[in-house]
């Protein structure tokens, strides 16, 4: 039952358990691993205190891979549309922070940190029209790249950013999927000046 509710709670987490081929959520990574790179880039050194929450970030072979930097336009659509990682987000954060809701309210210019789906391309979906910013793209090791390196993309502004991480998502070969509130995007038109010349970095050196 509580797999199930997580599954309804959380839908792009259907489409990572049939990429990957499992039922089951995963564990925090190896303290050095790619992995743990990553969800210190995204999250901070702290990430484990926001729990089991997040534990599904940055897995190989999964569309959880965009460090999504949310404002509080994009939370309340998210939550609106039924993919509810606006209030999971902002609770992450003030677990990670250290903080109640009294300390750190829902201020429209907090931005929160959450794992996205790049397959349908959420974040930069509400990035083009809200405050919400794309940190990096994490190679999702699908095509047979390198996981924990990947694309930094916070300097990239709100008209190139849905090119950038559906180009991110082609060159690591993720398939397109749906998520509620956000269609599934097309393939083979995805243009990102910005880095197609760019070879991948380690996603720890990519900042906001």
């Amino acid at each position: 039952m509580l797999f199930r509710a997580l599954l309804m709670a959380f839908p792009c987490l259907f489409q990572a358990l049939v990429l990957r081929g499992n039922s089951t959520l995963s564990t925090f990574p190896t303290a050095g691993s790619a992995r743990d790179k990553a969800f210190k880039a995204c999250f901070g050194d702290n990430y484990q205190a926001a729990g089991d929450s997040i534990s599904h970030c940055f897995q190989e072979h999964d569309t959880h891979n965009t460090c999504c930097m949310l404002d509080k336009s994009a939370r309340d659509q998210n939550d609106a549309h039924g993919n509810p990682i606006g209030q999971a987000s902002l609770t992450a954060h003030r677990a990670i922070a250290g903080q109640t809701a009294e300390q750190m309210p829902d201020a429209p210019n907090l931005l929160t940190a959450w794992c996205t789906c790049f397959g349908s391309q959420v974040c930069s979906h509400y990035a083009q029209t809200t405050g919400t910013k794309i940190k990096f793209v994490n190679d999702c090791a699908c095509g047979g790249g390198t996981a924990g390196k990947g694309f930094c993309m916070a300097s990239i502004n709100a008209s190139a950013i849905s090119g950038c991480e559906g180009w991110a998502r082609e060159q690591f070969q993720m398939p397109g999927h749906s998520t509620p509130g956000v269609p599934q995007p097309a393939d083979g038109e995805n243009q990102c000046a910005q880095l197609q010349s760019n070879a991948e970095v380690d996603v720890s050196t990519c900042t906001m």
